[in-house]
């Protein structure tokens, strides 16, 4: 990810979040067992993210444009099948025709480092051990940098 040259908060005075539309299409950043990629949509004016653990295949998208609301599928979904976990919290199986084939199998030459990154109205951490991924102050995804395992709204979602 190309350095950016940090603004800081008005308010605050402490720099502000990294934007993740600096990342480049197709190259994406590693972050223990998982890697994040940025995808591009047709005619969206938002980021969209995969997510992708090495290890066990899960899958999650993330359309920074959302309100909230999540995908994810396991290696044992049907080609297209994919869980949505609506801003509700309700979950629900969809098909879906995203194209996360491309980043599966690639691996991600940078290194996510340890920094905030944002888009939209997602905040993106990485501290230590964990990216913690926050839609405003309503939902929460927490990601394990040796694991698949990882949470939404501290509830364990499966990730093998």
């Amino acid at each position: 990810m190309a350095r950016q040259k940090r603004q800081l908060d008005v308010k605050t005075g402490a720099p502000r979040p990294l934007d993740l539309r600096a990342l480049p299409l197709g190259q994406g950043m590693r972050f223990g067992t998982w890697s994040l990629w940025r995808d591009e949509p047709r005619r969206a004016s938002f980021v969209c993210l995969f997510l992708i653990d090495a290890a066990s295949q899960c899958v999650i998208y993330l359309p920074t444009g959302s309100n909230g609301w999540v995908n994810y599928r396991l290696p044992s979904c049907d080609a297209d099948d994919w869980y949505v976990i609506w801003s509700s919290g309700q979950v629900e199986t969809q098909r879906r025709g995203l194209q996360q084939g491309p980043y599966v199998a690639r691996s991600a030459r940078h290194e996510l480092r340890e920094d905030a990154y944002r888009s939209d109205d997602w905040t993106f951490r990485v501290r230590g051990e964990q990216l913690r991924i926050d839609y405003l102050a309503e939902r929460r995804l927490t990601l394990w940098r040796s694991s698949p395992k990882w949470t939404c709204d501290e509830v364990e979602l499966p990730g093998i």
